[in-house]
């Protein structure tokens, strides 16, 4: 075998030199990016933790208020009851009592309306199940109201839900 030498110029030299130096220089660059890209991912999954720790936070202090706001008005109402004559037939009770809380048929106030009508009827124990029928009826809004006027009444059990308060 006869060995064949290979004749390489130094201008290829060069060129092959500053070529590999460019690619080294690019993947530092990359490296570089990399780095950054994930530095600016790690402080952006902070920020939003402390964004969500805050959201929690002023959630909580949002229910807390509601909850004494609550006892607040179940106090009141105690006090109004307490302060005012028996209710007579002629339904001067209903006026006296403060607004049920309104509900338009969304599914995340349904449980705090319920809250609500229970507290008022269990504050209000004259009441006649046609005054408790007739406050909760003036309390649907929207959805809610459409549903009840488009339903027919043996659907529809207030009865059995307004002996229980």
């Amino acid at each position: 075998m006869s060995e064949a030498s290979i004749q390489v110029t130094a201008e290829q030299l060069n060129d092959t030199e500053a070529l590999l130096i460019s690619k080294e220089t690019e993947i530092t660059e990359l490296r570089n990016q990399l780095i950054q890209g994930k530095s600016q991912f790690q402080i952006a999954a902070e920020e939003h933790q402390e964004v969500l720790a805050k959201l929690e936070a002023e959630s909580k202090k949002n229910n807390e208020l509601i909850l004494q706001m609550t006892v607040m008005e179940n106090t009141m109402l105690k006090r109004t009851v307490s302060q005012e004559p028996a209710a007579d037939a002629s339904g001067s009770a209903v006026k006296q009592i403060s607004r049920l809380p309104v509900f338009e048929g969304n599914a995340v106030s349904y449980n705090r309306c319920i809250i609500g009508v229970t507290e008022i009827f269990e504050n209000y124990t004259t009441l006649k199940d046609f005054q408790k029928r007739a406050l909760v009826v003036e309390s649907l809004k929207a959805s809610a109201r459409d549903w009840y006027e488009s339903e027919p009444d043996s659907n529809i059990a207030f009865g059995t839900v307004l002996k229980k308060h």
